[in-house]
């Protein structure tokens, strides 16, 4: 038979484990909530400076962006036909540093296919920030490749 010392210890230990796991999911949920800010930019929109092109001529675009942070970020681009299909993968490119702001304006420049046509540029962002990594795919960039 229990005395009511190790009854009254038995139901610390048990409280104190209870209180442990509960400190754990708020710390967990905290972290979720305030401590991972998601990614470090939300895209805005494609300014396509060259909508019309001949093939092989470099399509010129602005992106605009609000950045909260900088992180390295690594830039998959492809280069989509009528159907979808990727007619050209660009080399992957490295940045993610610039400023830090609302409508950020970022220069990029891609070369147009070699056939006539239209075409979109889409390209995915891995961002790697000190609290996590990230993934954003940006809208395409619509533009037409003529003779």
């Amino acid at each position: 038979m229990m005395t009511n010392m190790s009854a009254r210890a038995w139901l610390v230990a048990a409280l104190s484990v209870v209180g442990a796991i509960a400190s754990g999911i708020a710390l967990a949920l905290a972290w979720l909530l305030w401590g991972n800010p998601g990614p470090p930019i939300t895209w805005r929109a494609w300014e396509v400076q060259t909508p019309v092109v001949r093939p092989g001529e470099p399509v010129q675009m602005i992106g605009v962006l609000d950045r909260d942070r900088e992180c390295i970020a690594i830039v998959i681009g492809v280069m989509l036909d009528e159907r979808g299909e990727a007619v050209l993968r660009f080399p992957v490119m490295t940045g993610g540093y610039g400023d830090v702001g609302k409508g950020v304006r970022t220069p990029v420049s891609r070369t147009a296919p070699q056939v006539p046509g239209r075409y979109r540029y889409r390209a995915t962002i891995l961002h790697m920030c000190e609290r996590g990594q990230y993934t954003s795919r940006l809208p395409d960039a619509a533009f037409e490749v003529v003779p």
